[in-house]
């Protein structure tokens, strides 16, 4: 189980060196597909993956959530989510995401060359504005540590954050424990934290549930050391 740490000061989030080339780098870092097993309190209860394809200039992420908490043998709760970015020139130029939060459902679509942002969250629709660059709350990117928008693709709303790094600390994975720099959100996204490698690659996330007790993605997959 990945350790929360709350820091009583954080190291500033301004990072000194430039962003990263998303491009070339996700599957050169990565490979074709990252994976997470999640856990809720150590027990595991679900999978997260990642997979990553190059379509001449443009870069294909597909990410997948599933996640069943049982009592008694019948699923308790389930989680069900599925999204499709397409990036280009490093920023994103489309996306489409399906949640199905234990029935409540939402969708969000950013289609090629909008600025509007349209979603569907059980059966009400609005519609959100864009306004510059975007990073997705699917961490896969770690240019999101250099900034202070992030667009969260279950509710299609733009949250404020800051981002900081803490230290350094091990987090588990299949391969062992690995290296990693520890980020903790504030702002409209609360009790999350982050961790990157050295190579800059996403190899750990957790948050609180909404009881209080602690969601964690561990890596089966996330790039060669």
């Amino acid at each position: 189980m990945i350790t929360l740490i709350l820091a009583l000061a954080s190291i500033s989030n301004q990072f000194s060196t430039p962003p990263i080339d998303i491009h070339d780098w996700a599957i050169n870092s990565y490979g074709p597909q990252i994976t997470f097993d999640i856990k809720h309190n150590g027990k595991s209860i679900g999978s997260h993956e990642v997979t990553f394809e190059e379509l001449g200039k443009k870069l294909l992420i597909e990410a997948t959530t599933k996640i069943r908490v049982k009592f008694l043998f019948f699923n308790a709760f389930k989680f069900d989510y599925s999204s499709k970015e397409t990036w280009e020139n490093g920023e994103l130029a489309s996306l489409q995401s399906i949640t199905n939060d234990d029935g409540n459902k939402s969708s969000v679509v950013l289609e090629y060359g909008q600025s509007v942002l349209n979603v569907i969250n059980n059966g009400r629709t609005f519609s959100n504005n864009i306004k510059g660059a975007l990073f997705t709350t699917n961490h896969w990117n770690p240019n999101v540590r250099m900034s202070n928008t992030v667009l969260n693709t279950i509710t299609g709303k733009t949250n404020t954050v800051e981002i900081s790094a803490v230290g350094k600390e091990r987090v588990p994975t299949a391969n062992g424990d690995r290296e990693a720099m520890h980020h903790q959100y504030s702002g409209d996204l609360k009790d999350i934290s982050t961790w990157y490698d050295e190579k800059s690659r996403w190899v750990g996330l957790s948050f609180k549930g909404n009881d209080g007790s602690t969601i964690s993605y561990e890596c089966n997959r996330c790039g060669d050391k």
